[in-house]
C-alpha cells in the first residue's frame, strides 16, 4: 500500500472481502492490533540462477543480499538457513467436519541446510536424493538469511525444475558413518548416565543424508528398548557449510531408572541405511536436582530470567547455564557456584547476546541447565525450549 507493508488490519479486511465463502466469512474478527505490521525482512536475497537439477547430483548454488534497489549489501555477514523442496503435492482434507477440501502442500523437503553469509555473498553446496519425484516440473528453495551483528534478515524463494537422473550420477553402496554418545562425548556404551539425558548423534556420509519424506522408513528414527519409535527428522540438522556432515540432539525425557537400549537408524540419499545401538544406564541414586524449571517472560525481548526449584538446597552446587540455537551451535553460557545453594535458585538472567556480546536475532533457542552437587557428584540435566522477540 503506498509502497509499504500492509497492516493486519488491512491483509484481514482484503482477505474477508476477496472470500469466496459467501456471508459467513464475517462470522470471525481479528483479535489483536489492527494497525501492527508484520516483521518483514529488511532485505532481499538474489540467486545466480539454478539449472535443473536431478537424482544423484551435486548442486551448487551461489547468490548475494540486495536492498530493494537490486544493489548488494557488503555489510551483510551472518548465517543463510536453506529449504529445498521437491514438486508441491495436491492433499485433500479429512472432511470430518466439512465436505473435504482440495490443497496444495510443499511438504517434501529434500534438503536443509545452513550456509556463511559474507560481505552479501554466498555459495552452498548439497547432493539430491534417490527420492524424489523424477517427473519434470518446478521445485522450489526458500532461503532466509540473518546477519549476526546487525541482526537484519533477508529473505527469498525460487522456483527451479527437478526431475529425472543426473548425468553425474555415482553408484554407492557404503552406509552413512553414525557415531551415537548420550550427553557428552565421554560417553561409552553401557555408561551410568543422568536423568532426562541428552541423546546426541553425529553422522557423516559423502552424498549427505536423506530427510526426503516419500519413504518414511528412510527418515533418521530412533527406537528404545525395541518398543517405542521416534522421528528424529525435527531434531536433525546440517552441519554449517557442509552437506555431508549433520548432528541429532534429542532429550531423552522420561525414561525410567535402569538399563536401556536405543537404536538408531539413518539412510543416506542413496538409500544405504546404518543401524546402530548403544546401552546407557539411568542409576538408582540419580535423584531430581532440579524441579519446576521455567524461564520468564517467554518470549522476550531485552532479558529473561531462569528460576528453578532446587531439591539439594543447602548443599555446594555448580550450575552452568548453556543457550543453542535449533542446530545444536553454543551461543552464551551462564555459570553460578554456591557453598549453600537455596531452594529456589532464579538470579540466571540473560540479556539475549552471544559469547562475543552481540544481539541475537529473534528466534526459537534451546537451554540446557546442568547442576552438579559438589559433594555428591549428582548431576541433573534439563532442556527447554525459550523465544526471543525484537528489542
Amino acid at each position: 500500500m503506498n509502497g509499504k507493508h500492509l497492516r493486519l488490519g488491512d491483509i484481514f479486511k482484503s482477505t474477508k472481502n476477496n472470500s469466496l465463502s459467501g456471508s459467513i466469512n464475517r462470522n470471525f474478527s481479528l483479535l489483536g492490533d489492527p494497525s501492527l505490521m508484520l516483521n518483514y525482512p529488511n532485505f532481499k536475497i538474489n540467486i545466480n540462477g539454478i539449472d535443473t537439477i536431478s537424482a544423484g547430483g551435486e548442486v551448487t548454488i551461489k547468490g548475494n543480499i540486495i536492498d530493494d534497489f537490486g544493489n548488494k549489501v557488503n555489510s551483510f555477514s551472518g548465517n543463510l538457513y536453506v529449504n529445498i523442496f521437491d514438486k508441491i503435492n495436491s492433499k485433500t482434507t479429512l472432511g470430518d467436519e466439512s465436505s473435504p477440501f482440495k490443497f496444495r502442500e510443499w511438504d517434501n523437503i529434500i534438503f536443509k541446510g545452513l550456509s556463511s553469509v559474507n560481505n552479501g555473498d554466498f555459495e552452498f553446496q548439497f547432493k539430491v536424493s534417490k527420492n524424489i519425484d523424477y517427473s519434470y516440473n518446478e521445485g522450489k528453495i526458500s532461503l532466509f538469511g540473518i546477519d549476526s551483528i546487525q541482526g537484519f534478515e533477508a529473505s527469498s524463494y525460487s522456483n527451479f525444475i527437478i526431475g529425472g537422473t543426473s548425468e553425474s550420477y555415482e553408484i554407492d553402496i557404503t552406509p552413512p558413518d553414525v557415531e551415537i554418545f548420550i550427553n557428552n562425548y565421554d560417553f561409552n556404551s553401557g555408561d551410568v548416565v543422568t536423568k532426562n539425558p541428552l541423546l546426541i548423534v553425529d553422522v557423516f556420509d559423502d552424498n549427505g543424508i536423506n530427510v526426503s519424506n516419500k519413504n518414511e522408513f528412510l527418515l533418521p528414527k530412533a527406537i528404545i528398548d525395541d518398543s517405542i519409535n521416534v522421528s528424529l527428522l525435527r531434531y536433525f540438522s546440517q552441519v554449517k557449510d557442509s552437506y555431508t556432515k549433520g548432528k541429532i540432539l534429542y532429550p531423552l525425557n522420561n525414561i525410567s531408572k535402569g538399563k536401556h537400549k536405543i537404536k538408531i537408524n539413518i539412510s543416506d540419499n542413496y538409500n544405504n541405511i546404518t543401524t546402530k545401538e548403544v546401552v546407557f544406564i539411568i542409576g538408582e541414586k540419580n535423584k531430581p536436582i532440579i524441579s519446576e524449571l521455567m524461564n520468564y517472560p517467554n518470549p522476550f525481548s531485552e532479558t529473561t530470567t531462569f528460576k528453578f526449584h532446587n531439591n539439594d538446597y543447602g548443599q555446594p552446587l555448580k550450575i552452568d547455564l548453556q543457550i543453542f540455537d535449533l542446530r545444536g551451535n553454543l551461543l552464551h553460557s551462564i555459570s553460578e557456584n554456591y557453598e549453600i545453594s537455596p531452594y529456589i535458585i532464579e538470579n540466571l538472567i540473560w540479556d539475549g547476546t552471544d559469547l562475543n556480546g552481540y544481539s541475537l536475532p529473534q528466534g526459537i533457542y534451546i537451554y540446557k541447565l546442568h547442576v552438579q552437587n559438589l559433594i555428591d557428584y549428582n548431576i541433573d540435566l534439563e532442556h527447554h525450549k525459550l523465544i526471543k522477540r525484537k528489542r
